[in-house]
């Protein structure tokens, strides 16, 4: 942004301040004249389905002509396609759109409707309502350190992954024991699953989950995650607003928050969140975090897109550094002879590339 630029700050929680334009607004109806930002930013500002259409319009009534707006959610991300489809049928073109960052960029244009084939297609609005649930869960699956094996020569240390849900119907009863019958049927479950077959988006978790197995004996089928039929869980500590600590065997522990009757459920997600976050934090300060992305509710956009080999010996950091190394030092050969320049045109692309892998080397390291 230029230095002349004028930032206002919109916020239903909004406090005043002395050095900026806060405004304790809702984001479907502000005091900012027609066609006055040249660019809207709309983070977590939607909470259901029937909020897409109003901060849409309004985004349109505010955006001067040409102008852009980036909607991003980080909890009921759906919302963010079904606002990018509002914001088409007001008027604007559709820039960029990532389902796995959830994020739209939209451009504002003079005719309804207009598109340019050049851009991204929309996929089909994924309509979804509220989610019916009698709680929001935080968790900690927790990885035992491993002596070393053939495949790890120093074994792994001990870690804990943690994560959040609120899956339709969880703990609808009441009853905590049907809560983690719940939570093992569906997002236990995939953890399982994913961590078996090798698979799982948190590549910390995964390395720490094959070291164990790879002791043999008794730990070559061992997995965190009980079985949904065949479960022992111990009742901890209640808090004061009524988060409950469930221990589900030895190496799962759930924080099952029940949502109070009125609150809506997107707003108990985001609490949810914040809840996770603390969590995140307390782990990482410890050293011993097994999780991917530092932000809660948000995965790590490059991580997930390369399929999670963020980190390890598979780091695609370091692989696609070293492709790009082996195609300079080809190009380098191919061009021998040519003369001066092209000699050391070729030969400070191989620097380049050297210098990229050096810098995919540090952060391999830094997430392994």
């Amino acid at each position: 942004l230029p230095d002349t630029a004028r930032v206002t700050g919109i916020d239903v929680y909004a406090r005043p301040s002395p050095t900026a334009d806060l405004r304790r607004e809702a984001a479907s109806a502000t005091s900012l004249a027609d066609s006055s930002i040249a660019l809207a930013y709309v983070c977590n500002g939607l909470c259901n389905s029937a909020e897409a259409p109003k901060i849409a319009g309004e985004i349109v009534r505010v955006l001067s002509p040409s102008g852009f707006a980036v909607v991003a959610q980080n909890f009921d991300t759906h919302l963010v396609l079904e606002v990018a489809h509002q914001l088409r049928a007001f008027g604007c073109r559709v820039v960029a759109y990532d389902p796995t960052t959830a994020h739209v960029v939209v451009q504002k244009t003079a005719r309804i409707g207009e598109e340019t084939a050049a851009l991204p297609a929309l996929p089909p609005p994924r309509v979804l309502y509220e989610t019916s649930a009698g709680f929001t869960v935080t968790y900690e699956i927790d990885v035992p350190a491993a002596a070393a094996s053939n495949d790890f020569p120093v074994g792994h240390p001990a870690g804990t992954y943690p994560g959040s849900t609120c899956t339709a119907g969880l703990g609808l009863s009441g009853d905590l024991s049907a809560l983690a019958g719940d939570y093992l049927r569906a997002r236990g479950a995939s953890h399982h699953k994913q961590l078996s077959e090798g698979t799982h988006h948190a590549r910390k978790l995964q390395r720490a989950f094959d070291a164990v197995r790879a002791q043999g004996g008794v730990c070559s089928e061992w997995s965190p995650i009980p079985d949904a039929s065949d479960f022992k869980m111990a009742i901890g500590h209640t808090s004061a607003d009524g988060t409950t600590t469930i221990h589900v065997g030895p190496h799962l522990t759930l924080h099952a928050t029940p949502i109070p009757y009125g609150q809506r459920v997107p707003f108990a997600k985001l609490l949810m969140l914040q809840r996770e976050q603390r969590l995140i934090f307390s782990c990482a300060e410890a050293g011993n975090w097994l999780g991917t992305s530092a932000l809660a509710g948000m995965p790590d956009a490059a991580c997930c897109a390369k399929g999670g080999s963020c980190g390890g010996p598979d780091d695609y950091r370091v692989l696609e550094a070293l492709e790009g190394l082996r195609q300079a030092e080809d190009l380098r050969e191919a061009r021998a002879g040519r003369g001066s320049a092209a000699d050391a045109a070729a030969t400070a692309a191989v620097e380049a590339a050297k210098a990229a892998l050096d810098v995919a080397k540090e952060q391999q390291q830094q997430t392994s």
